[in-house]
Order: C-alpha cells, then sequence, then structure tokens
C-alpha cells in the first residue's frame, strides 16, 4: 500500500536525482509568502562502535531502493549485533549545507527504510547528539513496523526556528545520529541484524518573501512520487510507514547521567597518544593534556567524554599553576607524586576567593573543549595530612560548590573516591569512581549510588595483586553482581587496561 498524499520528505526521498523540493505557497489578496524548502544533510561517515556494518558504500543511504521482500545487496548496508547480548551501537556523521541559515530551519527529519525484526523481537533505537546538553536523545524506534518486510519509518524533530543551531548542529556543521540495540531475538539465527536502504537526514527551510500576486506556483525541480517501488520491478509490495514527531527540545540544563553498568576506560597519563580504538561508553582521560583533536574523535565515534582535572592538589606542571597563591599550599600529596601540594579548600567559603576563580576557570575550560563531564580528583584532602586542618564540613562544602558549578554549565559530574561522605553527597553528584574499595574491602560504601541508578565506575592496580583474593578472578564476578564497572589497570593508568571485569 502507498500513502494517498506523501509528505514532501517522502515524496523526496524516492528520487535518485532530486537534491532540494521547494513548494511556494501564497494566499489569495496577500503580499506575503512563505518559501518551503527541504535539503539533504551529506552522510559524511558511519562509524561502529560496537558490532559491525557491510561495507557497500554508504552513499546508497539517500533514497529508497527496496520494498516488500527485495534484496538487493548492493542497495542497502547491514548492521550486526556483537557478544553475548549481540549488541549494536554506530555513529553516523551528516554535513549541514554550508550556505544554510540554521535561524530558517523548523524542522528536522530523518527518513529511514528498514528490514529487520520487529520491535517485539529486537528493538532498534535512533538517537540524535544534543551538543548543547552533551547528552544522545532518543527520536525514533522500530515500533509499528513488520517483521523482514522493508518499512519505512520517518522521525521528525519540531526546531522550533533557531533551537536547531543551538541544540544539534556542531560548532563544525556536524549531525551526529547514533542506531543501537542492547539486546534482541531472532530466533534460529544468533545474530541480531537490521538493514537500511535509507538514512537520509533532511532539513525543512521556511523564508517569508514578498508577492504581489494569489497563486501557487510549484517550481519545475519538483518530481512527483507516488509509490516507492523501483522502476526494476514490476509488482508493488506492501510498504509501512510510520512517522514519529518528537517535541521541541527544553531549554532545561541537563548533563550525562549514567546508570550502572555504563563501560568506560580512564586514561589520564602523558603520551603515547589517546588510544581511542576502544569498544565504550565513556573516556575519562585529562582535561589539559587531551587535545581537542582528540575529544571531537571521541565525540564522532559516539563516546562520551569526561576530563580529569585535580580540584584539591596544586600541580606545578599544569598551565595555571601560576594563579594559585602560596597561601593556597598545605603538605605535599606524597612522595610518590612529586610537585603536588594540597590546597586550603576552605576558603572556597568566600565564593570571590581565587580557589573560586581558578576551579571555575578549569570548568569553563572543559566547557570550551566540549568535555561531557569532569572527574575532579583529590576531594577527600580532609582524610590525608594536609597541613592545612580541613574537616569534613570543609570538603562537604567544597565538594557540594564542585557539584553544583558544573551542573551550572550542564557538565556532569564524579565523586572521586571520599568514600566517607557517600551517602551525604550521592543526591549532588551523577556517578562515582573508586581506586581500590576492593583492596581495602570499602566496596559496599558505594551502594548508595546504585541503588540511585547511577553508575559507578572503578579500578584495582595490577601492581597490587596477590594469590589471594585480591585478583579478578575473585572481585570481578563479586562487582559485577553489584553492576559496579571495574577495571584492572596499572599505575600508569595508560592505554592499557589488563583487565576489564565485562570478561570474567
Amino acid at each position: 500500500s502507498v500513502q494517498s498524499e506523501p509528505s514532501a520528505a517522502m515524496m523526496f526521498q524516492s528520487s535518485k536525482t532530486l537534491l532540494c523540493l521547494a513548494v511556494l505557497s501564497f494566499v489569495a489578496g496577500s503580499s506575503s509568502a512563505e518559501t518551503t524548502t527541504v535539503h539533504r544533510a551529506e552522510l559524511l561517515s558511519i562509524s561502529s562502535q560496537r558490532g559491525s556494518h557491510s561495507d557497500q558504500d554508504f552513499s546508497v543511504l539517500n533514497t529508497v531502493d527496496q520494498t516488500g521482500s527485495q534484496n538487493d545487496w548492493d542497495t542497502y548496508v547491514e548492521f550486526t549485533g556483537q557478544g553475548n547480548r549481540q549488541r549494536y551501537k554506530g555513529t553516523f556523521q551528516y554535513q549541514v549545507p554550508a550556505d544554510m541559515n540554521l535561524d530558517d530551519v523548523t524542522t528536522l527529519s530523518l527518513n529511514i527504510n528498514y528490514l529487520g525484526d520487529a520491535m517485539a523481537s529486537t528493538k532498534w533505537d535512533w538517537l540524535i547528539r544534543n551538543w548543547n546538553t552533551r547528552r544522545w536523545e532518543t527520536i525514533g524506534d522500530n515500533r509499528g513496523v513488520s517483521s523482514w518486510t522493508w518499512s519505512a519509518l520517518q522521525f521528525d524533530i519540531d526546531t522550533d526556528g533557531g533551537n536547531l543551531g543551538q541544540h544539534y548542529v556542531s560548532s563544525s556543521g556536524r549531525i551526529s545520529v547514533r542506531l543501537q540495540t542492547r539486546n534482541g531475538d531472532s530466533g534460529d539465527d544468533p545474530n541480531v541484524v537490521c538493514d537500511l536502504d535509507q538514512m537520509a537526514l533532511h532539513l525543512k527551510v521556511e523564508t517569508a518573501r514578498t508577492t504581489t500576486t494569489a497563486t501557487t506556483t510549484t517550481p519545475t525541480t519538483t518530481t512527483t512520487a507516488t509509490t516507492t517501488t523501483p522502476t526494476t520491478t514490476t509488482t508493488t509490495p506492501t510498504t509501512t510507514t510510520t512517522t514519529t514527531t518528537a517535541t521541541t527540545p527544553s531549554t532545561e540544563p541537563s548533563w550525562w547521567k549514567p546508570p550502572p553498568g555504563t563501560t568506560w576506560q580512564w586514561q589520564i597519563s602523558s603520551p603515547p597518544a589517546i588510544d581511542t580504538s576502544l569498544d565504550v561508553d565513556m573516556y575519562d582521560i585529562d582535561l589539559f593534556d587531551a587535545t581537542q583533536q582528540t575529544i571531537d574523535q571521541l565525540h564522532n565515534d559516539g563516546r562520551i567524554v569526561i576530563c580529569y582535572f585535580s580540584a584539591g592538589s596544586l600541580e606545578d606542571w599544569r598551565p595555571d599553576r601560576d594563579d594559585f597563591d602560596v597561601s593556597l599550599m598545605g603538605n605535599p600529596l606524597d612522595p610518590q607524586w612529586p610537585g603536588e601540594w594540597w590546597l586550603d579548600i576552605s576558603q572556597i567559603d568566600d565564593d570571590t576567593s581565587a580557589l573560586a576563580r581558578i576551579m571555575r576557570a578549569r570548568l569553563d575550560l572543559a566547557v570550551s573543549k566540549n568535555c561531557d563531564g569532569v572527574e575532579p580528583d583529590n576531594i577527600d584532602g580532609y582524610t590525608n595530612d594536609n597541613g592545612l586542618g580541613l574537616t569534613a564540613e570543609h570538603q562537604r562544602v567544597y565538594n557540594t560548590w564542585l557539584a553544583a558549578e558544573a551542573h551550572r554549565r550542564s557538565l556532569s559530574i564524579g565523586l572521586k573516591n571520599d568514600l566517607d561522605q557517600v551517602s551525604e553527597l550521592v543526591s549532588h553528584f551523577d556517578w562515582a569512581l573508586n581506586e581500590q574499595c576492593w583492596q581495602y574491602n570499602e566496596c559496599d560504601r558505594l551502594d548508595p549510588f546504585v541503588n540511585a541508578g547511577k553508575a559507578v565506575f572503578g579500578v584495582e592496580y595490577v601492581e597490587e595483586r596477590d594469590n589471594g583474593s585480591n585478583k579478578p578472578e575473585v572481585y570481578c564476578p563479586v562487582l559485577n553482581a553489584k553492576r559496579f564497572s571495574w577495571l584492572e589497570m596499572t599505575y600508569d593508568l595508560d592505554s592499557t587496561v589488563v583487565t576489564d571485569c565485562r570478561d570474567i
């Protein structure tokens, strides 16, 4: 069956040669008119972070070539899940036309021709990257499709004028769309698979112009389409069309809030360069050392980027070291870490203090580098020989201040160690990161985060491994059961993951 009155976007997708569809509508007796133009964003790349995709030229995704149960391998791309739960996650990068005025864009449409399981068997989700909130937003799924029959899906986002550029277009003019499935059941077939014959991103632009006539004009570039059947077939198989309209993005501040079980990589050491190839949800890297190119690459690969900095110590190798007054300095952290001193965090009581200005500047740097969140380190100084007389109350006030300042900038923030204050701070922080809770028999103290639906990340160090209980074979099953995201790494915190508890 075919829609008797196809939408402009559906008319667009059935033409191989049409790059722009324009309709000029005039109201009788009026002196103004509105021009509606539909542009297609250029698909630049597909990157599969988990699972794989076939090697057809992805330009085949610009148009519809398949209907019913047709199976012309050269005209579509196949996506296959990986692992025990057959998960797939991939990122599509689109480029907005350089001459487009984003303030005139009113609707963004993702047009898809899908072949695969119905949602009852396997749920496939499409998400779009919101560059303002630094989150992925779900825009649609495969509900309503018939199993293994080519089905047309259209997901519309009402951008309400200038919201498009603010929310969904990066500074380089890119729009990122994610395709993912977290589980599935394909019956006798052990692989979870879907095929896409089209995945085209369209932008609808409406501009006003003045006229003295009262007519309706259709430009000669318009191509009329009444069927999705390719010219090479003699039958018209059934095609399902589903349209979903997303709501206008909220202007309320939002940030990344990872659930328990989120996967990650921690690499905060100096060069060698960061290995961006790991199949994880989040990378935690150094705020100062990580290049913008690395952060952009991780985002293009669909990763969340957390940026590390020390909020509780002065490090004499950082570029802002001269901003710290000697009055802020306490005892050295540890002979193992030369050139680093505890900070007098009690000075945060004065919101205009030098400490407040420095930490705000670091958070602003995280925003300017497009980090999704921050990992402030050494925020348990009151439990150490700091030489400053810091108290638990000083620490609680400072840590709460850091969380509020991060959230004010729509940055996610994690509580690093500071186990004595978990119950007081869990509501202020979005996740926790801990070192060696298993070695010191402290892991149960992190349970409030999981109970609140928040991720717990952590490491044990291979240098501390022994022949007793402090080895992955013992602690990984326990921490997996807690839904902690645990790694065994070296003290260098380079790209080497000795053990990922997911593999135990």
